[in-house]
């Protein structure tokens, strides 16, 4: 995962171990995500529409999450597991700007959807991730 080498960020914010560990991931959920990562994973990324996307909000009022002291249970895991899937993109294309293009292309592997348009479910970031994972394999682009 592409972080801060000082400090093992992901995104400037989120620890690493938090998205290697299952069981760090789960505590962090339970506890609730601070909304002041969504904030800044935001303005790290440029990602505000695909983040609101994943957690069910209109952009215009991802505001309400950002001012949250934590996100519940679900909203923290569908983050933190965005926020997993948006560095994986970047790792694989090595770069944001090709990861960006990506996310927002029809992709014949994902039946012509556009990844970006399936995070909005567990399953559509795993079908994303294992064609990530193929890419990475060498098998398509």
């Amino acid at each position: 995962m592409k972080s801060n080498s000082r400090s093992n960020l992901v995104f400037g914010v989120i620890p690493s171990e938090l998205l290697q560990n299952p069981w760090e991931f789960i505590r962090c959920c339970r506890r609730g995500v601070p909304g002041h990562w969504v904030r800044l994973v935001i303005d790290t990324t440029g990602q505000q529409a695909l983040i609101a996307y994943a957690l069910g909000v209109p952009p215009t009022q991802c505001e309400v999450l950002l001012n949250t002291p934590h996100l519940n249970l679900s909203d923290s895991e569908q983050f933190l597991d965005t926020v997993r899937l948006l560095q994986k993109v970047t790792d694989v294309w090595e770069s944001e700007q090709r990861a960006q293009e990506w996310l927002h292309q029809p992709i014949t592997a994902l039946g012509g959807s556009k990844p970006g348009d399936l995070f909005d479910t567990f399953t559509g970031r795993q079908l994303v991730s294992r064609v990530l994972d193929a890419i990475e394999m060498g098998e398509f682009s």
